[in-house]
């Protein structure tokens, strides 16, 4: 079976033709914005195909999703990137946030002056966020809503992934541990 297609959608304020988002490997935007125009307040979208949560419960359900990214600016006041995200289980009627990522949440991989790509030197940041019960539905869909500053650099994510534990438990390595059993042998 095919994966579900997450859709995109131009927030109507596109600068010269291009988008905050971009597919990777779908689109060519040169590096930054053809060097002429800033994405500085463009808002762009991309919205999930409805998730049957219904039998999940609360306390026990994760939106979990990795996060690379990085910022042109030289300080955290240069840094006016958000992401937002959203769930909403009346079809898109109507959206509730579940969070946002600003900052040094948001340009985890600091500083970056020329175009940031991830590579084997890329920080991956777990990011997790626990749902509440009234998006455990049987048609919950997700949005990430990104409105870059003046300064933005990209912004990747990856392996989104609904569970019942959080990203950082769930993506543990567990190998190397050693536990003793006390009293050995066991008896009951």
């Amino acid at each position: 079976d095919a994966l579900p297609i997450w859709k995109f959608y131009d927030g109507g304020s596109s600068y010269n033709g291009w988008r905050a988002l971009e597919y990777k490997g779908f689109e060519d935007r040169p590096f930054p914005e053809n060097k002429t125009l800033s994405a500085n307040g463009d808002m762009d979208d991309i919205i999930s195909p409805a998730f049957d949560l219904s039998g999940l419960s609360a306390g026990n359900a994760y939106f979990n999703f990795y996060m690379a990214g990085a910022t042109r600016g030289s300080s955290i006041a240069d840094m006016k990137d958000t992401l937002w995200v959203y769930y909403s289980s009346n079809c898109g009627n109507t959206w509730v946030k579940l969070n946002n990522y600003q900052n040094a949440s948001l340009c985890n991989n600091g500083s970056v002056t020329g175009e940031f790509k991830p590579d084997a030197t890329t920080t991956w940041k777990p990011n997790s966020i626990a749902l509440p019960s009234a998006a455990l539905t049987n048609s919950t869909f997700f949005k990430f809503r990104i409105k870059p500053g003046k300064f933005a650099n990209n912004i990747y994510i990856d392996n989104v992934l609904i569970d019942s534990k959080p990203a950082s438990v769930s993506n543990s390595d567990v190998s190397g541990f050693a536990f003793d059993v006390i009293p050995n042998p066991v008896v009951n």
